[in-house]
């Protein structure tokens, strides 16, 4: 299990848990290099379900966050946020979601993880992947 995130194989997703404070722009440089490393490990795409409860992000942060954005799109079928209490964390999200047209610009944002989750599961619903298998449960 990693410092920020794990994959959780009954759950199948990456749990991310942002409770530490993204500080600096080197932070979310190791937080997201973690979430490709565990990606990476992985035998196909999955969502990754953020928790950002209570994190603080400052400009140069969401500045670096958004650089880095597409690289961890590019590793998951998308992502899924909840819990997210800071306001410029919120509209840094839906911001950059929006600019680079990440998920149908869809920032996924939920008041819980429960709530996330049931998100992703109507989401898995809608995927098809590798050659036509439905991804579901």
């Amino acid at each position: 299990m990693g410092k920020y995130c794990h994959y959780d194989a009954v759950e199948r997703v990456i749990f991310t848990d942002l409770s530490t404070s993204i500080a600096s722009p080197e932070v979310v440089d190791e937080i997201i290099n973690e979430i490709i490393a565990t990606a990476r490990l992985l035998p196909h795409k999955v969502f990754m379900v953020v928790s950002w409860r209570d994190v603080p992000l400052e400009m140069t942060s969401a500045a670096r966050y958004s650089q880095r954005l597409p690289e961890v799109m590019h590793h998951l079928l998308g992502v899924v946020r909840y819990d997210v209490t800071d306001t410029m964390a919120r509209i840094a999200i839906r911001a950059e979601t929006v600019k680079q047209n990440l998920q149908k610009a869809q920032s996924h944002i939920y008041p819980s993880k429960e709530e996330a989750l049931a998100a992703v599961r109507r989401m898995e619903q809608t995927l098809t992947v590798d050659g036509g298998i439905k991804n579901v449960r």
